[in-house]
C-alpha cells in the first residue's frame, strides 16, 4: 500500500520542490511493482495443476507464451515512438536494437 501511494506521487509530483530530493527513490518502486507482479503471474501459471495433456507447462512454453501474447504489442508501440517521435540522437539509434530485443533495462 505504501509502495502504491510513493508511485502515485513520483509520477503526479516529481518535478515539485519538495519532492525532488526523494523522486528518484521513489522510482524505485515502480520496478519492484512489475518484478514482484512477473513473479506472481509466473508462479501462478506454473504452479497451476494442468488441465489436460503431458503435464505442467514447462518454463520455455510459459515464457514461448507470454512473448506471442506481449510482445506484438510492445514492437508496435516501439515502431509508432521511432516513428513519430522527433529529435532523434545516435544514442537513440543505437539503443533500439537492445529496445527489439527487450534487452533495454540490462544495458542502462
Amino acid at each position: 500500500w505504501i509502495a502504491s501511494i510513493q508511485i502515485v506521487c513520483y509520477h503526479m509530483y516529481h518535478s515539485e520542490g519538495g519532492y525532488k530530493r526523494y523522486s528518484t527513490w521513489m522510482a524505485c518502486w515502480t520496478q519492484l511493482f512489475f518484478l514482484l507482479s512477473g513473479f506472481v503471474l509466473s508462479y501462478a501459471e506454473l504452479a497451476k495443476p494442468p488441465k489436460k495433456g503431458p503435464g505442467r507447462v514447462s518454463l520455455w512454453r510459459y515464457i514461448r507464451r507470454r512473448l506471442v501474447i506481449i510482445y506484438p504489442a510492445f514492437f508496435l508501440s516501439l515502431l509508432l515512438k521511432v516513428t513519430y517521435a522527433p529529435g532523434r540522437t545516435a544514442f537513440d539509434w543505437m539503443m533500439l536494437p537492445l529496445h527489439a530485443l527487450l534487452l533495454q533495462s540490462w544495458f542502462p
